[in-house]
């Protein structure tokens, strides 16, 4: 029971930093301020995502 609890809420999480990474991603765009930096950052926290999402499906598959 908390296992499945714990899933849906870590799911929540990630799915909830992809969305502010893409949107922080836009904001930067559309205001001209992005940079190869803002670029890697976006990338690392999605990849980041990723392997916590695969690791979660690792421990509860």
């Amino acid at each position: 029971m908390f296992q499945l609890l714990y899933l849906l809420l870590a799911a929540g999480e990630l799915v909830m930093l992809v969305m502010w990474t893409v949107q922080q991603f836009k904001d930067d765009w559309r205001r001209g301020k992005w940079s190869e930096g803002s670029v890697v950052v976006a990338l690392l926290w999605l990849v980041f995502a990723v392997m916590v999402g695969v690791g979660l499906w690792l421990e509860f598959a």
